[in-house]
């Protein structure tokens, strides 16, 4: 399902994804409610952690979300800024732990 927002089209990961940058200590909870209040579409749990992660994670990592997205980016500039090649190297290193 996509929705209109702000003259583009949106699907619901985008939104979370946007909600979660303007609101980067929010609960999946919080961004639950907040996308019902204000959209008017229900997103789901599974949903939320698809795209951007369990709470538990984001919070543990939160004091260090600037630094992390420096090195992100450095990183993927390796990669030729390409985040498909990225992910890939990164899902290989991960099926090797």
């Amino acid at each position: 399902m996509s929705i209109a927002f702000n003259g583009a089209t949106e699907n619901k990961s985008d939104i979370i994804r946007m909600v979660y940058k303007a609101q980067p200590l929010a609960t999946n909870k919080q961004i639950k409610n907040y996308i019902k209040e204000r959209y008017k579409i229900d997103v789901g749990a599974n949903l939320i952690i698809a795209a951007i992660g369990r709470y538990k994670s984001r919070k543990i990592l939160a004091p260090a979300r600037e630094g992390l997205l420096k090195q992100s980016r450095e990183f993927l500039r390796k990669f030729l800024d390409d985040a498909d090649q990225c992910c890939w190297f990164i899902r290989e290193a991960a099926s090797t732990l």
